[in-house]
């Protein structure tokens, strides 16, 4: 096989000529210096192998990896820089690269990474070719190359994605279209949460509707000890439709027509299941049931990846106590919604909350009560807040709650439920002894037409709250400027 052909984009002399004395004994080489140059020359030929950095002159190496990719998508793409963040790596990801390395990095690890892209590449150009020799009359054989071929191209489409509703499409859209169905959904587990997702409806299920079919499919899912072994489920009901479902309205039942599952293992344990129906009762082919078995394990490792990024972005967000926001969120959200309400012409109220003598909480009770109380305080606060209030844990015992298109007296209703909440929750410590818990609240608000900032704001607030706190606690105070 001839060597493959790399095309290498760094404005970096140095660098450029490092790669190049490393690469060019086991690989046709292509310099270019800047990202005009780079596009010109994928436009001019298709390369095996692209390696660029990803601030040039000209432009970004996202667009050549773009550029590439649309090319051949087999095209393998390394991406080198030293000024990585977490969006260029998903945005990277999005667009098909096949490796991203932090300067400075190790000769052994960029040349196992060349040597990584070449061997996939070699595996797409060999499967080409399997297929293209074997004669005409072998079309199992034939069937089952394709199949192999098929099968790379999907494990390619999931692996450059971090996002998890992508590969769910992606994996949805792949069983619709080797099944030949018009429609499939999942059911999936996610820190212990159910969500159904679908492919190839008309309309989106009511969330009333998809509650019953979690719940129906739920029944179905412990009910079948298949699972365990990894098999497809055959429910014995036959199909009115060539739909998963039937939902008899007047009865508000769900129920299931006859049905193919996949589950979705991971780690011995299944954490999701593909539904899709037939149009009549048959058996599906050996190689569509391997096919579907092994896609079902590359999407579940994919999927635990990209749940695992969900994760560790949330984190980043959010409070690790209560599950609110974080003050770093809440200052960027606080900043967001304050310029919102000035093109929208609007008004933000923002209350801030400090629980009272949570000193002597601690004291009396202990701080792991003393978190208890902390994590109450933050589910009431996502319970009795509306659709688009942003709760947050401001810091130690306090608490923030951004109200967007909120008028400070509708504002205050909304603190002032709250505070009841509070002192009528029932709070117990380590022996199950109960106790009670009150808050103390201030509020202020901007309006569009003010010239103020979000520290402004946010002090108006905190000088709202120290009253209700000096002049008695357990209340909410309304900012009122003495000017």
């Amino acid at each position: 096989m001839e060597k493959h052909h790399i095309l290498i984009a760094e404005d970096e002399n140095d660098i450029m000529e490092f790669l190049i004395d490393l690469l060019e004994e086991d690989f046709e080489i292509t310099s270019v210096p800047d990202v005009p140059a780079g596009l010109e020359k994928i436009e001019q030929q298709e390369f095996d192998i692209v390696i660029t950095d990803l601030r040039m002159p000209g432009g970004s190496g996202l667009d050549i990896l773009s550029r590439a990719k649309q090319k051949s998508k087999d095209t393998e793409v390394i991406i080198i820089t030293g000024y990585g963040t977490l969006e260029t790596v998903t945005e990277a990801m999005k667009l098909g690269i096949s490796s991203y390395l932090l300067k400075p990095f190790s000769t052994q690890e960029f040349f196992g990474q060349v040597i990584r892209a070449s061997s996939s590449r070699k595996i797409a150009q060999r499967s080409m070719q399997i297929i293209d020799v074997i004669p005409e009359e072998h079309k199992e054989l034939r069937e089952y190359a394709r199949l192999l071929k098929h099968m790379q191209d999907y494990l390619l489409n999931i692996s450059t994605t971090i996002d998890h509703e992508e590969i769910i499409f992606l994996l949805l859209k792949e069983v619709c279209e080797k099944a030949e169905v018009n429609d499939s959904y999942l059911i999936i587990k996610n820190e212990n949460t159910l969500a159904l997702y679908t492919y190839g409806l008309d309309a989106d299920i009511p969330e009333d509707e998809s509650k019953k079919v979690i719940e129906k499919a739920s029944e179905i899912w412990k009910e079948q000890p298949h699972f365990e072994k990894e098999r497809f489920i055959y429910p014995t009901v036959i199909p009115g439709r060539n739909h998963l479902l039937s939902i008899d309205s007047s009865l508000m039942e769900v129920k299931f027509d006859f049905t193919i599952s996949i589950p979705i293992m991971l780690r011995g344990q299944v954490y999701g299941v593909v539904f899709f129906s037939l149009e009549s009762f048959h058996e599906l082919s050996a190689s569509n049931s391997q096919y579907f078995h092994l896609i079902s394990k590359m999407s579940s490792q994919a999927l635990d990846n990209a749940f695992f990024h969900l994760k560790t972005k949330k984190m980043a967000h959010q409070d690790g106590l209560t599950g609110l926001h974080n003050h770093q969120s809440f200052q960027r959200i606080l900043t967001e919604k304050m310029e919102k309400a000035k093109k929208g012409k609007s008004e933000v109220s923002l209350i801030l909350i400090d629980i009272d003598n949570f000193k002597k909480i601690n004291d009396t009770y202990g701080h792991q009560i003393g978190d208890d109380v902390l994590k109450i305080l933050g589910k009431i606060l996502k319970d009795d807040t509306r659709k688009g209030d942003e709760p947050a844990r401001y810091g130690g015992e306090e608490f923030a709650v951004i109200l967007p298109d909120t008028p400070i007296d509708q504002g205050v209703l909304v603190s002032e439920r709250i505070r009841e909440h509070v002192e009528k929750e029932t709070f117990h410590d380590k022996e199950n002894r109960p106790f009670n818990v009150t808050i103390s609240l201030g509020i202020s608000s901007f309006i569009h037409s003010e010239n103020k900032t979000e520290k402004a704001l946010i002090s108006e607030s905190d000088q709202a709250l120290y009253k209700a706190k000096s002049s008695g606690k357990n209340q909410t105070i309304i900012f009122k400027d003495s000017n």
